[in-house]
């Protein structure tokens, strides 16, 4: 899980943390359109809590062995 915030905009009081449930670090993520009608399809979730990106990213490591 990666813990960084991804963008200061001059000054700290407008950084805002947002996790990812992964053990990839993302700078900048590409974002897509897409013409499927499904909601959570291909996308990349973030949350500004970290307990439930550490639920994820155990979630995730354990399905990957």
């Amino acid at each position: 899980m990666i813990d960084m915030p991804l963008w200061d905009v001059n000054s700290m009081e407008n950084i805002i943390k947002l996790y990812h449930g992964s053990d990839v670090m993302v700078i900048i993520p590409e974002i897509m359109h897409t013409q499927r009608t499904h909601d959570f399809w291909d996308a990349f979730y973030l949350t500004t809590s970290i307990t439930p990106a550490e639920n994820w990213a155990r979630y995730v490591a354990k399905k990957e062995k």
